[in-house]
């Protein structure tokens, strides 16, 4: 995909909510959607999970560094069932 869009989230929303937003907002335009959340970039692909997006930020969070970054693509698995979500 050479194109991609770049939303605002509302403050005050869970990163949970976000990601699911983002990820279903990337699911219906079927490209990539990217956002900023507490100074984490973050990026939804479409048929990724919402949830692995959401841990990934957590852990981009608690790691910090100059340019934390959170991501999720196509067909990820649950890292704790193996489920695939995509």
């Amino acid at each position: 995909m050479s194109i991609s869009i770049e939303v605002k989230v509302w403050g005050g929303t869970p990163i949970d909510l976000a990601a699911i937003d983002a990820v279903d907002l990337a699911n219906k335009l079927g490209i990539v959607v990217r956002f900023q959340f507490n100074d984490v970039s973050c990026t939804a692909h479409p048929g990724g999970n919402p949830h692995v997006l959401a841990d990934n930020w957590r852990a981009a969070a608690d790691r910090g560094g100059m340019y934390p970054m959170a991501s999720t693509h196509p067909r990820q698995s649950d890292s704790a069932t193996g489920d695939d979500h995509g």
